[in-house]
């Protein structure tokens, strides 16, 4: 009788194991779609010329998603359908043009039901409220008539320029509450702040993509739908010599003499960890080169997927596109120029990288100078640094007066700080109007002589809104500078008395950030969160002082006046 009785707990418990099991294969993850509506928030990622149904696919594909906007294309200017992808939401509008859906969790639908329909158990629905994948609650709002699909983009006619006015309806939105932010780690955006405190990211959230019209540059900027990463666009001015690579465009080290522009096509990883650049694994020897141990794979890695050289016309048109399709960073840019020991394409993937995790979806720009790319190249980047002013300042006049851009902002890094402030001071003093739509200047670790540094930092006064200095104690590179220069401190370093201060420039000690195990620690502002945080909210608001955008920043006051150290 006891075994009997123990056999049918058995069968009893094996019966129950399999009807869980079951429960929890037919969980799924599907689209709740809401007709005529319109996201507030700041899309991560735009794609043209996709159906809502397409749409869809790409939402469930990446978990990092949450929401979508489907643009059907159309109206007076027949616009091209769009669809974006948002990690966040705001709220909704009512608008003519465009439908949403939010991600849900639901189980599987029983035969016979819709997805929208859910079995019940024990008489109640499975699953409760309709729920975000980052457990916010909305409402189904009463089912209205379907929308017409978009007629499909015919290839070889130019993709138009969705409108933003149709995906931002003017109406009065509906009363939703707004999603939080993703339950990954995240980091501190650049949105406005309230009450002071810097509002969050989410941690992976790329910057908006798009798509040029002009069809013989738009190859490999739509990934396909099993493709795991996205396309970050990067505008390039460099004075390298252009060589051809296996595949596509390259630039070596050596000098070219004059302007070259263009524009990159950059993937970023679906699974990109803020603030990393993924690159295959390899061995770095120093002073001899790098051996690869892995193969590119866009699916894991930072890579240059197109390079495309431009003439002036045609880079205007493209970078006025991604200006007027940008919103959180309405007409903005960002220049990057690169430091000392940098290639051209390790310049392209940092510009990539700051802009995909600061969701910039203004136009990025990087200047390439012609880099040695090795350690023992200090005196040929010093010099070709020199050398390459006047192509910088050609190329800056050229973000400032012909992109229609409104406010610029110029993260300078190591020795790239030398050419651009002999640039500024040209500009203040050639063409004072070039320098009116600067908003920031950021330099990074920079490499000048700290007695030059302070004499060219007052004429340059007034070039921006605001000038920020990240200085460092332990930067590797600037130590083997200030051994070439007979032993005389820089102005990126932070000796015994604290980084150099000048009138009108704000100088933070970010000695405690610098990372990197058997690196340089020569990149401390780009791979720390805390200082893209930081980074990010002063591009956006400009706020000042710095207790307001990161608590960890203390004030020091020493005999030449007052700076900002990083405590954590």
């Amino acid at each position: 009788m006891s075994v009997s009785i123990a056999w049918r707990a058995c069968v009893l418990g094996l019966v129950l194991a399999l009807v869980a099991m079951a429960d929890a294969a037919s969980a799924q993850t599907f689209i709740e779609k809401m007709e005529n509506k319109a996201l507030k928030g700041a899309a991560y990622t735009r794609l043209r010329d996709l159906t809502y149904q397409q749409c869809e696919q790409r939402c469930l594909q990446d978990a990092r998603c949450v929401a979508i906007e489907h643009y059907r294309g159309g109206g007076l200017l027949r616009r091209a359908p769009v669809c974006a992808l948002f990690s966040s939401v705001e709220k909704t509008a009512a608008s003519k043009n465009s439908d949403v859906g939010f991600k849900r969790r639901s189980l599987a639908a029983a035969p016979g039901e819709t997805t929208h329909k859910r079995r019940r158990i024990g008489g109640v629905r499975s699953g409760g409220a309709h729920e975000f994948e980052s457990a916010r609650k909305f409402r189904r709002p009463p089912a209205v008539a379907a929308a017409p699909e978009p007629k499909p983009h015919v290839s070889g006619q130019p993709a138009r320029r969705p409108s933003l006015e149709a995906s931002r309806s003017a109406e009065a939105p509906a009363a939703s509450p707004a999603p939080p932010p993703s339950v990954s780690r995240s980091i501190r955006g650049p949105s406005a702040p309230s009450g002071g405190a810097a509002p969050s990211i989410p941690r992976e959230s790329p910057p908006t993509v798009t798509r040029p019209t002009d069809d013989s540059l738009s190859r490999s900027i739509q990934p396909k739908p099993t493709d795991r990463f996205h396309i970050v666009p990067v505008f390039y001015g460099t004075d390298r010599n252009r060589v051809k690579q296996e595949g596509r465009v390259g630039y070596a080290n050596d000098r070219a003499k004059r302007l070259e522009m263009g524009r990159a096509l950059v993937s970023v990883p679906l699974d990109h960890k803020v603030p990393n650049i993924e690159r295959p694994r390899a061995w770095t020897i120093p002073y001899i080169g790098t051996i690869r141990l892995e193969k590119e794979d866009p699916n894991k890695h930072f890579t240059v997927r197109e390079i495309k050289v431009l003439t002036k016309a045609e880079l205007l048109a493209l970078v006025k596109q991604r200006l007027g399709d940008s919103r959180t960073y309405r007409d903005q840019s960002i220049v990057f120029i690169h430091g000392y020991n940098m290639s051209f394409d390790d310049a392209l993937f940092r510009t990539a990288q700051i802009s995909y995790d600061l969701q910039f979806d203004g136009a990025a720009f990087t200047y390439s100078w012609p880099s040695g790319g090795g350690l023992a190249s200090y005196i040929y980047d010093r010099d070709s640094a020199q050398g390459a002013e006047r192509y910088l300042y050609e190329f800056l006049q050229m973000v400032q007066n012909e992109t229609g851009t409104q406010s610029i902002n110029i993260i300078a890094h190591s020795m790239g700080n030398q050419m651009l402030l002999q640039v500024l001071r040209s500009l203040k003093l050639r063409a004072p109007q070039a320098v009116s739509k600067i908003n920031q200047i950021i330099l990074a670790a920079p490499d000048v002589d700290r007695d030059a540094f302070e004499a060219i930092a007052a004429e340059i006064t007034g070039v921006a809104k605001g000038i920020t200095l990240y200085a460092s104690a332990n930067d590797r590179a600037l130590e083997a500078s200030r051994f070439v220069a007979g032993n005389k401190p820089r102005a990126g370093d932070v000796p015994e008395g604290g980084p150099v201060i000048v009138a009108g420039i704000d100088s933070i000690d970010i000695s405690e950030l610098s990372t990197g195990y058997l690196a340089l620690h020569h990149s401390g502002y780009a791979e720390h969160t805390d200082l893209l945080t930081d980074i990010g909210q002063i591009i956006r608001t400009g706020t000042r002082p710095w207790s307001r955008r990161l608590k960890a920043f203390h004030p020091v006051k020493v005999p030449a006046g007052t700076y900002w150290r990083y405590e954590n």
